[in-house]
């Protein structure tokens, strides 16, 4: 009976480490798709998501790399592989938590940086100097079918469209000059970006670390489990020794 209770917690343990190297592997194709799918609005979102991203990316291959040290150890019954496997998950969970926390905490701070970026960038646009915060604001505009930051009166305010033109991005078709001073204002895109912006980044934060919480809790069962397999690996030598 005792033997058949070890072998279920040690297969077990086995199976948890497949599912925490397939996890680790999706959390580095996640982070790989988040940094690619947001990378035309880096001169807008600042340095949080990017450092969150690479985060993602390096937690998701450490988890792998701890998940293969795990399969080793429940496979060879090896006490020091299995308690290697617990204390690197332990503490990655440690910083997993951390991520998760911050993320909850970060969903109300990137905002006001997006803004600041997104405002700073209406009197760059058009410059030959920021050739990239021109792009950034043309490809947000024509994707999210918006225009300025909070609406498109925005550009007025700006030297470049003083006279109440704005950038032709802003135009539901977009053709040459068609933002020009004297357009309708129902053949361009009235709403502003800074809502929809932030729809697509800050509103998705929570739900990264409500992901990283959950996820958290079911390394706390993997450890927990390797510890008990690993103390039973232990005893279990430790009787043969001296039986």
């Amino acid at each position: 009976m005792e033997k058949c209770y070890e072998s279920i917690i040690k297969y077990f343990f086995f199976i948890c480490n497949l599912i925490f190297a397939l996890a680790g592997l999706c959390m580095v194709a996640f982070g790989a798709y988040v940094q690619i799918d947001s990378k035309l609005y880096q001169q807008f979102i600042g340095s949080d998501y990017v450092f969150l991203t690479t985060f993602i990316i390096v937690v998701g291959i450490i988890i792998f790399v701890i998940a293969f040290f795990g399969c080793c150890g429940s496979c060879s019954e090896n006490t020091c592989m299995v308690y290697t496997f617990a204390f690197l998950l332990f503490f990655i969970l440690l910083a997993q938590f951390g991520a998760a926390i911050a993320a909850f905490v970060l969903k109300i701070n990137p905002g006001e940086e997006i803004k600041t970026h997104m405002e700073r960038g209406l009197d760059n646009y058009g410059d030959n100097d920021h050739e990239g915060i021109t792009n950034t604001w043309d490809a947000v505009q024509e994707q999210l079918g918006c225009c300025g930051v909070s609406n498109f009166t925005d550009w007025r305010q700006t030297s470049k469209f003083s006279d109440g033109g704005v950038p032709d991005s802003c135009c539901k078709n977009e053709v040459s000059l068609c933002g020009q001073q004297g357009f309708e204002e129902r053949a361009i895109y009235t709403i502003g970006c800074l809502e929809l912006v932030n729809s697509v980044f800050v509103d998705n934060m929570s739900v990264i670390g409500a992901v990283a919480l959950v996820f958290g809790l079911i390394e706390m069962v993997g450890v927990i489990i390797a510890c008990t397999l690993g103390d039973r690996i232990h005893r279990a030598k430790h009787y043969h020794r001296f039986d």
